[in-house]
């Protein structure tokens, strides 16, 4: 049986991952699956789903009855998984999927609104949930893509904004329709999708509930590229590869240095602290390593430090 580093090296598990997963580990050609538990330790369903091969772990939102819309206990896992793939150093890569082939994500699970945001506490703890969530996204450290077929909604449209990457299928839809249901987006959430987009982009999303295509989301810069359904799966492979041929420590102190600049707004506003960052990688073996394959016309062997 095949094992891709889960256990190994003491990695840290999320509280209740591993008992869960004795019974929820499936393999299929050298993919290790598992489902992560509610907080309670029991099975949940729908999920939060995990998959594992080699460094790259993808993250499915299992709902498919509900065209992967996100439960509240459907959070609480992302959150979770969050956290412990954020440990892991033997990652480089993280996508995050929607569960089949026709749907990313429809947005928040609304039918358990009437029932979980009933009162305005409710409603605050819920959303504050949420956007718990949506920050671990964007505070993994490994590179993360979002791999967008049909619709990506609401909240759907949130979690594919605090990834690093996000890429298209032709048939996608986006949108934020939540006026609709008398609500408003987050201040994180606007601030998020604004940055990448800008705020005009975000408002017509906002004003109007419309859904915009592939085609308006590439033109938008939230997306890298949309293709055809024959095309999409190649051009991904590609995409990921390119990521896997980057040095693992470089990836990382570039999106720390991309996300200090986000924060501060201009390099000039930089805090002391950040501009470390940019002397990291002289002393690391990743730079020994890759100025050595290239001259020698190798293919580097990164160790990630």
């Amino acid at each position: 049986m095949p094992h891709y580093g889960t256990e190994r090296d003491g990695a840290q598990i999320a509280p209740g991952v591993r008992a869960a997963r004795s019974a929820a580990i499936h393999y299929n050609h050298g993919v290790e699956e598992y489902s992560v538990p509610c907080r309670t330790g029991e099975p949940c369903m729908p999920a939060i789903v995990v998959e594992e091969r080699h460094s790259i772990a993808r993250i499915v939102l299992d709902n498919p009855a509900r065209r992967n819309a996100v439960t509240l206990n459907m959070w609480r896992q992302l959150e979770d998984t969050c956290i412990q793939l954020g440990d892991r150093g033997d990652l480089t890569l993280v996508t995050f999927e929607g569960a089949g082939t026709e749907t990313f994500c429809a947005g928040g699970d609304i039918q358990e609104f009437a029932r979980l945001r009933d009162t305005p506490e409710r409603a605050k703890e819920y959303d504050d949930q949420l956007d718990r969530a949506l920050r671990r996204i964007a505070r993994l450290p490994q590179v993360t893509l979002a791999i967008v077929r049909g619709f990506c909604l609401g909240a759907g449209l949130f979690i594919a904004a605090h990834c690093d990457l996000r890429v298209c299928r032709s048939d996608a839809r986006f949108g934020i329709p939540v006026g609709r249901l008398g609500m408003t987006a987050s201040y994180a959430q606007i601030g998020r999708l604004a940055q990448l987009t800008g705020y005009g982009f975000t408002q017509e999303l906002l004003f109007t509930g419309h859904l915009v295509d592939a085609r308006r989301a590439v033109e938008a810069r939230l997306c890298a590229f949309a293709e055809s359904e024959t095309e999409f799966g190649p051009r991904v492979d590609t995409l990921m590869r390119g990521v896997q041929s980057m040095s693992p420590l470089a990836n990382r102190v570039h999106k720390r240095m991309i996300q200090a600049l986000m924060r501060s707004g201009h390099v000039d506003h930089l805090a002391p602290a950040d501009w470390r960052w940019s002397r990291v990688m002289e002393s690391s073996e990743d730079y020994t390593e890759g100025v050595r394959a290239f001259l020698a016309k190798e293919k580097p062997a990164f160790k990630g430090r």
